[in-house]
């Protein structure tokens, strides 16, 4: 468990209202504290606790933020991982928002479809006697494809929305064959 000051500048936009965009999805828990009419508010979310939020980008945590009513410029997160893992966070307004989720989309699109390609084309090269050279190097691209899929989310949005632990699992699982097979094909 970690504390994380971040600190505002409320100068730098004259919108009223901001997204903070939290990632990795395989964080545990966070809990957002601000401060609000000399209260502390706390809001939290993470795979502990699964909420769907509108326009979030898949596989991270958005909690929108009223600038014009935040008291002074600190908000705290207090993370709960998992592991070690680390912690991206972006302060965003709406159409930066939106235009970061159809980025990420844009760039998962392409990097699935390029992994797709080489496993059609390892694939194509077993059948045509590649030999254990092949297999290697097909079995490398596909557990390559389910590792990606698990970094963007997919698995802990549909497969896992309740047990952050065996997203967790399946990552490091998914990684170690990942290595093997990359190790069997060097």
């Amino acid at each position: 468990i970690r504390w994380i000051r971040l600190t505002v500048d409320k100068s730098a936009t004259t919108d009223k209202s901001a997204v903070l965009v939290l990632g990795p999805h395989y964080v545990a828990e966070i809990a957002l504290y601000e401060r609000q009419n000399g209260e502390w508010r706390r809001r939290v979310v993470g795979d502990r606790y699964p909420a769907s939020h509108v326009g979030c980008p898949s596989g991270q945590y958005c909690f929108s933020i009223e600038l014009d009513k935040l008291e002074g410029n600190d908000l705290y997160l207090r993370v709960d991982t998992i592991n070690g893992y680390y912690l991206t966070a972006k302060l965003l307004d709406q159409s930066s928002l939106n235009q970061e989720s159809t980025d990420q989309a844009l760039s998962a699109g392409l990097e699935c479809g390029a992994l797709l390609s080489l496993i059609a084309l390892s694939a194509a090269l077993f059948f045509s006697g590649g030999g254990t050279l092949a297999v290697c190097f097909l079995m490398t691209q596909t557990f390559a494809l389910l590792l990606t899929l698990s970094v963007l989310g997919v698995y802990a949005e549909y497969l896992t929305p309740e047990t952050a632990w065996l997203d967790n699992f399946l990552f490091n699982v998914l990684y170690v064959i990942r290595l093997f097979f990359s190790l069997m094909l060097s």
